[in-house]
This record gives structure tokens, C-alpha cells and sequence, in this order.
């Protein structure tokens, strides 16, 4: 079953927003520990869309689930993402419900 998403701004639904100013480097593990620590969460909750193989790492090293897009036309399409699940669009992304 596909539920229908909201269309417009989503805006509402973010909780908060994180950059490389206020969180740090994508690159860096210690910039995912800030965001789950400002979020109250633990890492393994947490799940880190990229494309980037070093956010990849970086994101993993911190202890989230990573999923990489590797797309056509993209300049990391067909990049050693290592063991992370590798999609290459939204719609091949399956969730765990508990």
C-alpha cells in the first residue's frame, strides 16, 4: 500500500534544520553526533540520506543508518558506497514499522 504524500510546503513537518554551520562538516562523524545529540536521539534511529560516499562513512561512523542514491547523470553514480544500501530513487526506500 502507497500512502498519498502531502503536497506543498513541508515546511510543518520538519522538526529542525541542520547545516554545516550549526551542525559542522557532512564529512566529519562528530557533526552526526551534534545533530543527535541536539535531537535527544540515539544514532541508530537516525537515518541519513546521501549521495556523497565520505558523507556515507562519515554518517555510519556515527552510528545512523545511511542510505545512498546512486543516479544516472549524478557525479557519484556508481560510487563504492561499501555495505550501505544503495537506491537510486525515493521509492525503493522500505521502511521498518515497529
Amino acid at each position: 500500500m502507497v500512502r498519498a504524500l502531502p503536497a506543498g510546503d513541508l515546511t510543518p513537518l520538519v522538526m529542525a534544520y541542520f547545516d554545516t554551520v550549526n551542525a559542522g562538516p557532512k564529512k566529519e562523524p562528530a557533526s552526526y553526533e551534534r545533530i543527535a545529540a541536539e535531537l535527544g536521539r540515539d544514532a541508530h534511529d537516525l537515518v541519513f540520506f546521501t549521495d556523497h560516499p565520505d558523507e556515507v562513512r562519515a554518517a555510519a561512523a556515527a552510528g545512523w543508518q545511511v542510505v545512498a542514491f546512486s543516479r544516472p547523470g549524478e557525479p557519484w553514480h556508481g560510487a563504492d558506497f561499501g555495505s550501505t544500501p544503495v537506491v537510486s530513487s525515493f521509492d525503493e526506500v522500505e521502511l521498518a514499522t515497529p
